[in-house]
């Protein structure tokens, strides 16, 4: 009787186990498959409900695509300047200045709006050219070679000419934007003048000279008094080629358009190749 009883024990027991067994995983996996449906769902919900986005291309800048072509062109990225001279919704023009000559790069933009495409590359070589490099503020820019260069023999008069008109066109350009003309000083005229002389002589492009001399320095050293200062400068192939490179550009721009600004002088130099040198400077 013990022994029947005791196996009934053991055949219950067996089955309750096996029981367990068999229950116990699905359990477990049904709690897994639970939490993996609801992240699946949540995460179908989430791109259902984000809006449809647009992926936009981006278009590299004009000059960099220059810049990253230079080695091909014969322009040296270290060495030359670059500046845009111009730009519309499918063409724009990059000036570099390579040595002692300044040329038009000419891009145009491919029709899927993907990128810049170089497709010519010219000598700056007419007066009407709106191309050339150009520098803004009083102390930026890069201390240039000191190495001597040749200032044109062209005669006093035609420089008093070049600086009157590089005038007029500025206080033009302020005007058309519903500013006051900016005055003119003398004193002003000299110190511009001066740093456009010592640019062609001393061969270098720089709002500093190879001296370490900045705007700020030179104002002092002339006795001018301000209470704000900038400074433009341009290399072009003339006064009006000048302008329009600083107006196409938005940190010259500015300079121009400041209302802050009450005083402007502006100097010109040639060098032996007629190109010309414009250096404006402000003050309050």
């Amino acid at each position: 009787m013990k022994k029947v009883i005791r196996n009934m024990f053991l055949g219950l027991f067996g089955t309750t186990l096996g029981l367990y067994m068999m229950v116990t995983p699905a359990s477990v996996y049904a709690k897994q498959q639970q939490v993996s449906n609801n992240i699946e769902k949540s995460t179908t919900s989430f791109m259902q409900n984000a809006p449809n986005r647009t992926v936009n291309k981006v278009v590299q800048d004009p000059v960099e695509t220059v810049k990253a072509s230079a080695k091909k062109l014969g322009f040296n990225v270290k060495t030359d300047s670059f500046a845009l001279t111009s730009k519309s919704a499918t063409q724009a023009v990059v000036s570099v200045r390579h040595g002692k000559t300044i040329y038009n790069v000419t891009l145009k933009l491919k029709n899927d709006n993907s990128q810049w495409i170089i497709t010519s590359v010219n000598t700056a070589n007419s007066s009407n050219s709106n191309n050339g490099t150009a520098n803004s503020g009083s102390t930026s820019g890069n201390t240039g070679s000191a190495t001597t260069g040749t200032i044109s023999n062209t005669n006093s008069t035609n420089v008093n000419a070049a600086e009157e008109k590089a005038v007029e066109l500025l206080n033009a350009d302020r005007r058309a934007n519903g500013l006051a003309d900016l005055q003119v000083s003398s004193s002003l005229t000299a110190v511009a003048r001066s740093h456009a002389q010592n640019m062609v002589a001393r061969n270098f492009f720089s709002h500093t000279n190879p001296d370490g001399e900045t705007l700020s320095d030179r104002l002092k050293q002339a006795g001018i008094s301000f209470s704000a200062a900038g400074e433009n400068i341009a290399e072009n192939t003339s006064v009006q080629a000048a302008e329009t490179s600083l107006m196409n550009s938005s940190g010259h721009r500015a300079n121009i358009l400041n209302s802050t600004y009450t005083t402007v002088g502006i100097g010109v130099a040639f060098d032996s190749a007629g190109t010309v040198y414009v250096v404006q400077d402000f003050i309050k």
